[in-house]
């Protein structure tokens, strides 16, 4: 069943990824496409899941806020310090833990200055 669904996948799609219908797909680190029967949740979130999904709902909807030239400046900012990283990775760190200690030496090193998320 599991080599039906996942020659079915391929044959679809170059790279579908997450719940599709009753399936849940993913690629492996080998490339392969792997599927299995997708598995709801049993228990209901926690207080704590909810708050930092709130978190991280809070970063998505400010980085869409902001103008092109705004997220380029982010990425800028986790280039030039060799983060590793892109700038949605920076932004949603600091969105989301609200600890803005880091940001001002990163932007010294990048001589620039980025848009502050706000933490809610």
């Amino acid at each position: 069943m599991a080599h039906e669904i996942s020659s079915l996948v391929k044959f679809i799609a170059l790279n579908i990824q997450g719940d599709v219908g009753p399936i849940t797909t993913y690629t492996s680190q080998r490339g392969k496409v792997v599927t299995f029967p997708r598995m709801p949740p049993l228990n209901p979130p926690t207080p704590i899941q909810e708050i930092i999904r709130a978190r991280f709902q809070n970063a998505a909807i400010q980085w869409r806020a902001l103008t092109a030239n705004q997220r380029a400046q982010w990425n800028v900012l986790a280039d030039r310090c060799n983060l590793g990283i892109t700038g949605w990775n920076l932004f949603t760190h600091f969105a989301c833990t609200g600890n803005f200690d880091g940001l001002r030496p990163l932007e010294l090193r990048a001589q620039i200055t980025v848009t502050r998320p706000t933490q809610v």
